[in-house]
């Protein structure tokens, strides 16, 4: 899953904690048109970015990035940040897919672009 989510132009990084590792995958975007920021593609579970908040925070202050985005019904405990009602909802069929996992989503394979009414209606 990370080579192919990696050709896809995602940032795939590996968390280890005792021995066991943690897939993290991540698509760069930008946020309101303006700020660079990250969108959390695949995690098995929120807690995992909890566990690795610091590190994954000083990797992409590095490149730029400090604001991120995960799918989510309310607000994450122990994760700083807004919930955003109604915001990108997410439409499926069948079973419903776990929060935090977008891995074979079109915002895994396909950059988010989103234009605004004004533009969207002028040519």
């Amino acid at each position: 899953m990370m080579d192919l989510h990696a050709k896809y132009g995602c940032v795939c990084l590996w968390g280890t904690v005792n021995g066991e590792a943690y897939p993290l995958i991540f698509r760069r975007r930008n946020f309101k048109g303006v700020w660079p920021g990250a969108e959390v593609i695949f995690c098995r579970d929120a807690s995992d970015l909890r566990t690795f908040a610091g590190p994954l925070s000083r990797y992409f202050l590095k490149q730029g990035i400090a604001v991120f985005s995960i799918d989510a019904n309310g607000a994450y405990a122990g994760l700083k940040g807004r919930y955003f009602d109604g915001v990108e909802p997410r439409f499926y069929k069948g079973t419903p897919p776990s929060l935090g996992d977008l891995a074979f989503t079109l915002n895994a394979m396909i950059p988010f672009t989103r234009h605004s009414a004004s533009k969207a209606g002028s040519h």
